[in-house]
């Protein structure tokens, strides 16, 4: 009996020992964190084929040691801990799979504050392997680096749809060179039992994140990014927008039933907003698309507002259908800022519907944005403190 049952538990063994070793390696090849050690580092932004870091001025980047997560099981070269000299440009990170058949490339670039202008011309766009575009910006350097996100990764998590995503560029009469963003309010799908009636075009200064799931939208924004010192305080928020409203604006009742009507007019979301966060603590800490609205973090906001447009809109000067709009930052109680206290992060949003991230908003709202830029105290100044 005893002999029976010690084959018994060496079978079972073996057969276990089996199903794990028969069990497929994994194929992902991604960059899931990006850190750096030492108190240099601010904040990092992961995209599809790049990693954009960024640094405080007085960073040594001939003396870079770098902290990098992976896929589970995934192996990458250089090596995570190894000193890297970053001075003389960008390196090539590669991510090889843990089945040693699918390898991608990282190019990482480190960017000091100073390089960074908060002027953008919508003229650059990357593809992403899900098939939707990411605007890119260039810093003074010429390297491309991805500091805004939309909704479009949240579409292509739900959807199968390819070509049918929100945020896009637009070569329709850009006001200004090549390119201009559209945004544009689409049709939505039923994901699982979750109703999502519309998916309105977004386009923000941030990341947006399936960390948390899709289940609550608005907890999918990371907003904001680092904001330096060296430019003083934000003054306005300047920009060129046309927007067409839909007509059969769509939202869940209180019974989540769809309703379907002509009665609510859609409005565009434009809007620029300060906050500060903990000192040292600007890569952990953003505002959603929740708490954007009434943080006590929010130091000063530049709100598109219809009430208010008459004082901040004006034809564009060449034309095209464009409306210029002019947006004083108004600061919450005269508050001053304090780098030596806390640092500051901004985001700026666009958004074809108000209240897109609720699944609210009229099929077809359409706002195309162009030549947006962030006026401050030292706008003008091309060296940092």
């Amino acid at each position: 009996m005893k002999t029976k049952t010690l084959l018994a538990i060496i079978t079972i063994a073996s057969i276990f020992s089996s199903c794990i070793k028969d069990e497929p390696l994994g194929k992902e090849t991604d960059i899931t964190e990006f850190t750096v050690d030492g108190n240099g580092f601010i904040s990092s932004d992961i995209s599809v084929s790049s990693i954009s870091v960024i640094v405080s001025e007085y960073a040594d980047l001939s003396n870079v040691i770098p902290q990098i997560n992976l896929s589970a099981g995934a192996t990458i070269s250089p090596e995570s801990g190894v000193k890297q000299d970053f001075s003389e440009g960008p390196i090539t990170y590669r991510v090889t799979s843990e089945d040693g058949k699918y390898h991608k490339d990282y190019i990482v670039s480190f960017i000091k504050p100073s390089s960074l202008k908060l002027k953008f011309d919508f003229e650059n766009w990357e593809k992403t392997a899900q098939g939707f575009y990411t605007m890119m910006v260039k810093d003074s350097n010429g390297k491309f680096i991805k500091v805004w996100d939309s909704g479009n990764p949240g579409i292509a998590f739900i959807s199968s749809k390819e070509s049918d995503f929100a945020t896009m560029p637009t070569t329709n009469l850009p006001y200004k060179g090549q390119y201009a963003a559209k945004l544009e309010t689409l049709k939505g799908i039923t994901f699982g039992n979750q109703k999502m009636p519309i998916f309105s075009g977004s386009l923000f200064y941030g990341n947006f994140t399936l960390e948390y799931g899709i289940k609550e939208p608005r907890i999918c924004l990371k907003l904001g990014q680092y904001y330096p010192k060296y430019l003083g305080k934000p003054i306005k928020f300047t920009g060129y927008y046309k927007y067409q409203a839909g007509e059969r604006y769509i939202y869940l009742d209180d019974n989540y039933n769809e309703v379907e009507t002509t009665e609510i007019k859609d409005e565009m979301s434009i809007y620029a907003v300060l906050f500060r966060v903990t000192k040292g603590q600007a890569n952990n800490e953003f505002l959603d698309g929740i708490t954007i609205m009434n943080s006590d973090k929010i130091v000063a906001r530049a709100d598109w507002k219809p009430e208010t447009a008459s004082q901040t809109d004006s034809p564009a000067e060449d034309g095209k259908g464009y409306t210029r709009f002019e947006i004083p930052f108004v600061y919450k109680n005269n508050e001053e800022l304090d780098f030596d206290k806390y640092d500051y992060k901004l985001t700026i949003m666009f958004a074809s519907s108000k209240d897109g991230n609720e699944y609210k908003g009229a099929l077809g709202s359409t706002l195309i944005v162009d030549e947006a830029e962030i006026i401050s105290e030292n706008t003008e100044q091309n060296t940092a403190e």
